[in-house]
């Protein structure tokens, strides 16, 4: 084998390991920016689900309240009545209304490689649900009446 064939053969591999190399530096720089820039995606598809509150009735016992919603934050006695109070997702967007979402916010990660995300991550961040207060009273442990605020708590970071 004279020097001319054994210098395009080294030639030849010396390419294709720079080739192998950039290809494989792509991938996992791809790799990486589809976990980290899937963020809005994630927080969309596990936000927390509402509770109905119209799921409770009159004459509903305290304890059907509490298997169904755990244990309130505060409880108090109000004009001789038992009140519970629960910080509670009440105002959100169910499961078939975020599944739209998180599909639209793929869709827009895939076509702009990611770019999507430096909008749709702080947009989910300001746009999460917020808790608010609600309160069950109870006569003799029969549910009277269900009392929402419209002032969210201040949520917790």
């Amino acid at each position: 084998m004279d020097a001319a064939n054994t210098a395009g053969s080294l030639s030849t591999t010396t390419n294709y390991r720079r080739i192998l190399k950039y290809a494989l530096l792509a991938v996992g720089v791809w790799a990486m920016i589809s976990i980290v820039y899937a963020c809005s995606v994630y927080m969309e598809a596990t936000r927390p689900e509402p509770v109905d509150l119209a799921q409770f009735s009159q004459g509903d016992s305290r304890d059907n309240v509490l298997t169904r919603l755990g244990q309130p934050v505060v409880t108090t006695n109000e004009n001789g009545n038992s009140c519970d109070t629960y910080h509670l997702y009440t105002n959100a967007i169910g499961a078939a209304g975020r599944a739209p979402i998180a599909i639209a916010e793929t869709a827009a990660d895939v076509f702009t490689i990611g770019l999507a995300e430096v909008v749709m991550t702080p947009a989910e961040m300001v746009t999460r649900n917020a808790k608010y207060p609600v309160k069950f009273c109870y006569r003799d442990n029969k549910l009277i009446n269900v009392t929402e605020s419209q002032t969210p708590i201040a949520t917790q970071q």
